[in-house]
């Protein structure tokens, strides 16, 4: 980035040591999960050891009085201070910074706790007509390419290769009671002190097929957690930020093109009393309580299998863009694109109460994508033109 005093390789620590922009690598994980794990980190201690080999890479560097002051500190929280100061550098970076957490930590948690009308219950749905899609004919050419995500009632534990194949598959079957569990109840996990070990006892079981095996949560509890320590402290540098904040803001990045598209998902909201009412809530699924919302509905609209690939994209896209905000712009204008072209195929008004509800959902979450989207990038989601 021109004009800034922070190498690549300090920028890219920040971000991949930060509690935010480390969880976000997990690209196997939807953000339904985020605000767990933010807590959970804290909890665990494994942001504090981030913070320490941080601490270290200080010493050696340009930064040797930070990096003392980072290695002195046994509290994550005033650690994360002290590498606020290194974006602070910066103006750009520092708000850019500000905005990714804010939208992360609060937004995120905040849409899930509240808000029944998430995409992954569309997606769950979709991929379970994947196998009827093949028997039909006209709708889609390829069925099996309507959304790249499986299983996503409990995401497949990141494999880091072939060897541990089936102790992350073993692992996996019992991982959705820890990803699921409240916040803060799994502060006593600690991580095991031989990995290895733990792979292999977890290959043997799975061979084995011992399912009868009393220890055999733990040990999957353990694996899981082991792969996060080995994921959080791979720290490379491989991306160069060139991005330019009020560039992208302007109205030759499309700044306003986005507002526009907001604000027109919004007018099909605003014009409709009952719908605004609810959505102010946050409980849209209740709009039409008698009706259960039939998603083979979207297949009979091919085009919009497109908008619901788009925003299947969205976690991939959020995790890049913590490092190269570009990407998160250039995805945003795509979706704002491509909902723009479908609004005479995806009518709402006078269609029947099932198409209502099952494509009010879709446009929820396009709107609620958007308004994250350019909150991170330091926009108003405006909802009038």
């Amino acid at each position: 980035m021109p004009g800034v005093g922070l190498s690549i390789t300090d920028i890219r620590t920040i971000y991949t040591t930060l509690t935010i922009g480390n969880i976000l690598k997990f690209q196997g994980y939807t953000v339904e999960y985020l605000f767990f794990f933010f807590e959970w980190e804290l909890h665990t201690g494994f942001l504090l050891e981030g913070m320490r080999k941080l601490g270290r890479k200080l010493l050696i560097g340009e930064y040797q009085s930070l990096g003392e002051i980072v290695m002195s500190e046994g509290d994550s929280n005033i650690a994360l201070q002290n590498l606020r100061k290194l974006a602070e550098k910066d103006p750009v970076l520092s708000q850019y910074w500000e905005n990714v957490c804010e939208v992360v930590s609060n937004h995120y948690q905040e849409m899930f706790n509240r808000c029944n009308i998430e995409m992954d219950v569309v997606m769950a749905k979709s991929l379970r007509l994947n196998e009827e899609l093949k028997n039909l004919n006209g709708y889609y050419s390829k069925p099996e390419t309507i959304l790249s995500k499986h299983d996503p009632g409990c995401k497949t534990i990141y494999v880091f290769n072939q060897k541990h194949k089936y102790a992350f598959e073993f692992a996996k079957k019992q991982y959705k009671s820890i990803v699921l569990c409240p916040v803060g109840k799994c502060e006593g996990l600690e991580a095991p002190a031989d990995l290895e070990s733990i792979i292999n006892r977890a290959e043997s079981v799975m061979v084995k097929k011992e399912i009868s095996d009393p220890d055999e949560l733990l040990l999957a509890k353990n694996l899981g957690k082991s792969s996060f320590i080995l994921q959080f402290n791979q720290v490379n540098a491989q991306t160069v930020i060139t991005f330019d904040g009020i560039t992208a803001r302007n109205h030759e990045m499309h700044g306003i093109y986005l507002q526009y598209a907001h604000a027109r998902i919004w007018g099909y909201y605003d014009v409709n009393v009952r719908i605004q009412k609810y959505l102010e809530e946050s409980n849209l699924m209740q709009l039409f309580p008698s009706v259960n919302p039939d998603w083979a509905i979207l297949l009979q609209t091919p085009k919009i299998l497109g908008t619901i690939q788009l925003l299947d994209k969205f976690d991939a896209i959020l995790a890049k863009s913590v490092t190269n905000p570009n990407q998160l712009v250039n995805y945003l204008i795509a979706l704002a694109k491509n909902i723009s072209s479908n609004y005479y195929h995806f009518r709402v008004k006078g269609e029947d109460l099932q198409i209502q509800k099952t494509r009010w959902i879709v446009y929820a979450r396009v709107l609620f994508v958007l308004s994250s989207g350019m909150k991170i990038l330091g926009l108003s989601p405006i909802n009038k033109m």
